[in-house]
């Protein structure tokens, strides 16, 4: 995680405290990849499936507007 979590005692404010930062994380991770070369060492496998979704998505608009899918 990019920031860390202070332990506490009540638990359900420790618990969110945990979501936030992971979902921080992995919000970073994104932006990161999003804008860098694909490095399948340095992202966990759900940023990456993330990543492959949306260039997928992308490659897919792009060739709808031009008229360019292939069968």
């Amino acid at each position: 995680m990019k920031n860390s979590v202070e332990i506490s005692n009540v638990v359900e404010n420790y618990l969110n405290n945990l979501t936030n930062s992971m979902i921080t994380t992995l919000k970073t991770l994104l932006d990161e990849i999003l804008k860098s070369n694909f490095d399948i060492n340095k992202y966990p496998s759900q940023i990456l499936n993330l990543c492959e979704g949306i260039q997928y998505d992308i490659n897919l608009q792009k060739a709808i507007k031009t008229n360019t899918l292939e069968s």
